[in-house]
């Protein structure tokens, strides 16, 4: 009886997908079906945008206040803020 010779399958390969709007530019990098990495570069004028609020909030008290995270862009309260190590208290 002859063995028979099975072809190996194809690793997948990596691929991205870029999405793109007004205030970010997202790179999602997947490995198959598998999501290895996201990349997000946010645009000049959001982050400016974001100065000018933080600075409108120096009236507020530090507890009324949001505070963006860089890591996710997403704002965060004064508690949340504290335990991230965004100020020294």
């Amino acid at each position: 009886m002859a063995k028979k010779v099975i072809d190996e399958p194809k690793k997948p390969e990596k691929h991205e997908y870029v999405y793109t709007d007004e205030t970010s530019t997202d790179t999602w990098i997947f490995k198959g079906n598998t999501l290895l990495e996201v990349k997000l570069d946010w645009s000049k004028e959001y982050l400016k945008s974001v100065k000018e609020q933080s600075i409108k909030d120096e009236s507020l008290p530090k507890s009324k206040r949001k505070y963006l995270n860089p890591a996710n862009g997403k704002y965060v309260g004064y508690a949340r803020a504290r335990d991230l190590g965004f100020f020294e208290d």
